[in-house]
């Protein structure tokens, strides 16, 4: 009998890790694609701005990969320095931690803010713990944990002038909205004038890609069927979630289900729960 020996685990995927990623910036970019024209339909200025806060992520992620890279690089080890160069960055898959990390900023966020906000989390978050598969947070969460912290002020949901645009007052999101009016603001409509159709269809202003409940949990349904994302990690999340709710609505005294629809159709749960929860390097694993 011939014995092998090998590093655990045993029985692995034929799937590659590659290729997984490649399904998982297609669903992105599909929530991305409905953000742009969204954008667009409330002005040109949107929706360039749009496409342009993804390139800015994009860029800087690939410029915080090269500046790790070049630090790493060990000539008799690694071999020619291009080569190995492009290695490093197909393996950190650093371009979908900048599309999610994109896709979690408001319009109105600064260029130079998205800029800061991409390169701590590929260079911090993730290549100070090692990089992919040692990073113990996930890096566009932290990422945009970060621009909370130090520019929270600056993160708006709209542009110079058009505080009225996107369905809510100047200066708040829909979250905080919900905050300050409390039960309140269970009345089939928000306060602000934005219907609970349009809070599921993504037809207000907020971050960029978070908006988009209906959407994002279809293109959720179908990452977890190609057993790109692990099915139970959301669900598990969404059930402690609709849990919690209905008590919370039976002690405020209204309607349960008014209320499960809000909580999950308010912010970026959903968003979350599907592209940051199932982060196979920092998600759970029980």
């Amino acid at each position: 009998m011939k014995i092998v020996s090998g590093n655990a685990p045993f029985l692995r995927s034929p799937r590659k890790t590659g290729h997984i990623m490649l399904e998982l910036i297609i669903g992105l970019m599909v929530i991305f694609v409905a953000a742009v024209v969204y954008n667009f339909t409330l002005g040109v200025n949107y929706g360039l701005k749009a496409i342009g806060i993804m390139v800015v992520s994009i860029l800087f992620t690939g410029i915080s990969d090269l500046i790790a890279g070049s630090w790493r690089y060990k000539k008799d080890k690694d071999g020619p320095f291009g080569e190995y160069l492009v290695f490093f960055i197909k393996s950190n898959f650093s371009v979908v931690t900048a599309i999610i990390f994109a896709l979690t900023v408001p319009i109105g966020t600064p260029v130079y803010v998205v800029a800061l906000g991409s390169i701590f989390a590929t260079l911090i978050v993730k290549h100070a713990f090692g990089g992919f598969g040692s990073n113990i947070f996930n890096p566009a969460a932290l990422g945009r944990l970060f621009l909370a912290l130090a520019f929270g002020s600056q993160l708006k949901a709209y542009l110079p002038g058009g505080e009225a645009l996107g369905g809510l007052n100047a200066g708040v999101t829909v979250t905080s909205q919900f905050a300050n009016s409390g039960t309140k603001f269970i009345d089939g409509t928000i306060t602000s004038g934005v219907p609970m159709l349009n809070l599921w269809l993504g037809n207000y202003s907020g971050a960029i890609g978070e908006t988009f409940t209906i959407l994002i949990l279809a293109v959720g349904v179908i990452l977890a069927a190609r057993e790109v994302i692990n099915w139970r990690t959301p669900v598990f999340l969404f059930a402690t979630v609709a849990l919690s709710s209905v008590f919370i609505a039976l002690v405020a005294n209204v309607n349960i289900f008014d209320y499960l629809l809000l909580q999950f159709g308010l912010g970026g749960l959903v968003f979350g729960a599907i592209f940051m929860f199932t982060d196979p390097v920092t998600s759970p694993t029980s």
